[in-house]
């Protein structure tokens, strides 16, 4: 017996929407930039035909993922409250919101990486770099330990260097997590490398 439309409908949105997490996972891995269809397809195990028989080409399906990325915003830091906090506080929340992240799915992990890295692809549509432009944590961040230093809580030294290192310390540890390999550094242990002490 032939399927209907309905079932015909229903099979090809739900292949599109495995090809969509799997570019989902493969920006976040691989970045824009870097990203080829080919990784997609592999990954999605589609063939390039099925691929742009759904997209036009990988800017394509970036806006297909930008329009789910929006839906699912409650997984991207909380910036207002950031905003309104001293240097410390600030970064004592951004840990505890990457300790809660870190233990959430790998799909959330995967779209505040996607957002994060918005921030840096040369020609992205405005309306995408305006929305990404608010989850500029290295821009908040390097803000924040500058007015930190000035309260004389975080160490010495030129904000976006530590900033720079703040995030190279969290992209470890959600590498390892996303290869299957969790590492469990404490937020206290975290907070305490950017902290100034007495001697």
């Amino acid at each position: 017996m032939p399927r209907t439309a309905a079932q015909n409908k229903e099979i090809k949105d739900k292949r599109r929407n495995e090809i969509l997490e799997s570019a989902l996972k493969c920006f976040a891995l691989i970045g824009y930039k870097n990203l080829r269809i080919d990784s997609i397809a592999k990954d999605a195990n589609c063939s390039h035909g099925l691929f742009y028989h759904y997209f036009a080409d990988k800017q394509a399906i970036f806006k297909g993922l930008f329009s789910s990325i929006i839906q699912e915003a409650s997984c991207l830091p909380p910036v207002d409250e950031i905003d309104v906090q001293g240097g410390l506080d600030s970064l004592k929340l951004l840990l505890n919101y990457f300790k809660k992240l870190e233990k959430s799915p790998l799909r959330n992990i995967y779209i505040v990486k996607i957002v994060f890295d918005m921030n840096y692809i040369e020609n992205l549509p405005p309306q995408m770099a305006s929305w990404a432009r608010q989850f500029d944590l290295f821009k908040i961040l390097q803000d924040k330990i500058s007015l930190g230093q000035k309260e004389g809580h975080i160490i010495n030294g030129d904000p976006k260097e530590i900033a720079q290192c703040f995030f190279f310390l969290i992209d470890k540890i959600f590498s390892n997590k996303i290869k299957g390999s969790p590492v469990n550094i404490s937020e206290e242990v975290l907070l305490e490398l950017f902290l100034k002490h007495s001697i």
